[in-house]
């Protein structure tokens, strides 16, 4: 087995495989071209893939995805860590630390300030051993817009699922046609400057966050070569108030919640974009939206308002995880509470 540095001009002589790889580990399906896309393309403009090779074969890979952050109102660039790939055959310590080390000995050599994701907590004995620390776990929300259409998905009988109609007024999101005035809501064919001046009336109210000026936005949910997003803006007299992206994910109709923001993190435009948008959903029979977004922010408090519940936060058991480089007990953003987040943030989605 050899280690090796994935670049960009070998990126596609590897693709296939790293395809190959991701299919037989998580059972998804990731075309050639987006690897060239999620490492290369992103708005840093380079990352850190690893490889373990055996044979010819792509057997193992980490990757650590460069992203700009601003921490205390200081821009940074931060390596989001993708969970690490390896064949069940060829699963040992020994590959697990060889693919981390060289990873994290190559990513030295471009200062990062600290690495971080969002981890299963499966995994968290091994994230200590490689000096990965756990924030907590973020609150996952799960809104509710057709109760039998989530009954039916999953193998109930149809007489039976019928019965969700029965409890939807309990269990289901709160969706009615309520308009704001003045707000005009449309989709969004790609993010220009106008998003860049929204994100700096909001950047100032992060203690910790990813960059989400036009650049990032582009990147992350026009550009994919394997994913299609729903991408609405809301404006008021022209001027650009806040924007929603969600996407349909899966053969059993649901959905994700990816970004929710708005000019001074108004609730109002918050809750008109989200209904909006769970309506539009609502006539294409999706089950339900899942979303992730800090406990003590607005959009939480929005979510909550219309229906969402934080059922997912135990049914998916997740973390948020970060390794400070150089390596400390003591770090401003070693609290859950400093971070600002979104579903957006983890690329697996």
């Amino acid at each position: 087995m050899t280690f090796l540095r994935v670049s960009e001009l070998n990126v596609d002589e590897f693709a296939e495989g790293l395809s190959a790889l991701h299919l037989s580990v998580s059972r998804k399906k990731r075309v050639p071209a987006f690897w060239r896309w999620c490492y290369f393309t992103n708005p840093v403009g380079k990352s850190n893939l690893t490889v373990a090779v055996r044979g010819g074969r792509v057997v193992g890979k980490y990757g650590l995805l460069y992203m700009p952050l601003i921490v205390h109102g200081k821009p940074v660039v931060a390596g989001f860590m993708e969970n690490i790939s390896i064949e069940p055959s060829e699963r040992s310590w020994q590959c697990y630390r060889r693919l981390v080390e060289m990873n994290i000995f190559e990513s030295q050599k471009d200062n990062l300030d600290f690495r971080f994701g969002i981890s299963e907590s499966s995994v968290l004995n091994l994230n200590e051993r490689l000096g990965v620390m756990s924030l907590g776990r973020p609150p996952i929300y799960v809104g509710i817009l057709n109760v039998a259409r989530v009954l039916e998905v999953r193998s109930v009988p149809h007489a039976l699922s019928l019965a969700g109609w029965l409890v939807q007024p309990i269990f289901g999101l709160r969706i009615k046609d309520v308009r704001s005035d003045n707000l005009d809501i449309r989709p969004v064919e790609s993010f220009d400057s106008s998003f860049d001046e929204l994100w700096s009336t909001i950047a100032w109210s992060r203690t910790a966050a990813i960059i989400k000026n036009a650049a990032y936005l582009n990147w992350r949910y026009v550009t994919p070569p394997d994913r299609l997003y729903r991408r609405l803006a809301a404006y008021r007299q022209q001027r650009l108030e806040g924007f929603v992206i969600l996407r349909t994910i899966g053969p059993r109709r649901g959905s994700a919640l990816f970004e929710l923001l708005a000019r001074d993190d108004n609730p109002e435009i918050m809750r008109a974009l989200l209904l909006q948008a769970s309506r539009e959903l609502g006539t294409e029979r999706i089950g339900h939206i899942t979303a992730l977004f800090p406990a003590d922010s607005v959009a939480a408090a929005v979510l909550k308002e219309i229906g969402f519940k934080p059922w997912g936060t135990r049914l998916w058991s997740k973390h948020i995880v970060i390794a400070p480089n150089p390596p400390r007990a003591s770090y401003p953003d070693l609290n859950l509470k400093n971070w600002d987040f979104s579903l957006g943030d983890w690329t697996g989605y």
